[in-house]
């Protein structure tokens, strides 16, 4: 299991503080994994047949955290960690064809969070660069 799903490692990157609008630690590990076996068994014409909202959202707010400019606000810890979890759940939407807007931000966040998932993202944004998509 990649780093990034542990719930150690999730939990880590949200800090102390928990939102009611953003799933629990718990209701994101499953979301992660229910999207990872949906990748093996092979998107629809439309993407994901989960709802990826709940996501989304934790993924902004991780990539927030992580990219704060008040340093003195999150952990050293605490923003590594919410950069590896952004970048983990960004780079999984963009398998989606209608989220490949977020391939810039995932971008920032692997160079910010040593994941193995950037050489990935980096082929994904040179193949999108070649085709000319927006």
């Amino acid at each position: 299991m990649d780093r990034a799903l542990a719930a150690d490692h999730i939990a880590g990157a949200f800090g102390e503080l928990h939102l009611s609008e953003l799933p629990t630690v718990d209701e994101l590990t499953a979301l992660l994994a229910e999207l990872e076996i949906e990748l093996v068994r092979g998107l629809t014409e439309t993407g994901f047949r989960a709802d990826v909202s709940p996501l989304r959202r934790s993924a902004w707010y991780l990539h927030g955290i992580a990219s704060t400019a008040d340093i003195s606000r999150y952990p050293v810890e605490q923003r590594r960690r919410a950069f590896a979890v952004s970048a983990h759940v960004l780079d999984l939407l963009m398998e989606d064809p209608t989220e490949t807007s977020q391939v810039h931000r995932a971008t920032a966040s692997l160079r910010r969070s040593d994941t193995t998932a950037q050489k990935r993202v980096r082929t994904l944004v040179l193949s999108i660069a070649r085709s000319g998509m927006p």
